[in-house]
């Protein structure tokens, strides 16, 4: 079971330029680092509306960042570019994010769940975003809940 929404990039266009990724929120930075799976990957802890939710972002090319462990980030702050299609970058995967959310502080690297009944634990990105007012998608989504 998939536990995070791909944001894809699929016109030649953006295969050939940097797709700059922000910070959904004000956040501590608790890992920078290249995982199997995701090639760069970036997690952050972000409290929102008195909750500590927790955010990976993944496929990232990190050459592109300068956070660290521990750095702070504000709301809308570049974080990192997309990684390049393809490439290491991306862990050979196409040009897309792989954005994760969920409520807690641990961070949880996988972008699958084995089992069904844990996949109530992640938050469906897009149902929180709608939440958010950050994107207004309830007209073609009307059956988004709060959970993935």
């Amino acid at each position: 079971y998939h536990v995070g929404d791909d944001i894809e990039f699929n016109d030649q266009e953006s295969l050939n330029q940097e797709i700059p990724v922000v910070s959904i929120s004000d956040g501590i930075v608790t890992r920078v680092d290249s995982i199997s799976g995701y090639g760069g990957f970036l997690s952050i802890n972000h409290e929102i509306d008195g909750k500590t939710l927790h955010a990976n972002y993944g496929h990232l090319d990190l050459r592109s960042t300068k956070l660290k462990q521990g750095d702070r980030v504000a709301k809308g702050q570049f974080l990192a570019n997309l990684g390049d299609h393809k490439s290491s970058e991306t862990d050979g995967e196409r040009k897309h994010l792989h954005f994760a959310l969920y409520e807690g502080t641990q961070t949880r690297i996988n972008g699958y769940e084995a089992l069904s009944k844990n996949v109530a634990n992640w938050i469906n990105p897009t149902a929180f975003f709608i939440s958010q007012n950050l994107i207004n998608d309830s007209e073609n989504n009307p059956d988004l809940g709060s959970k993935r």
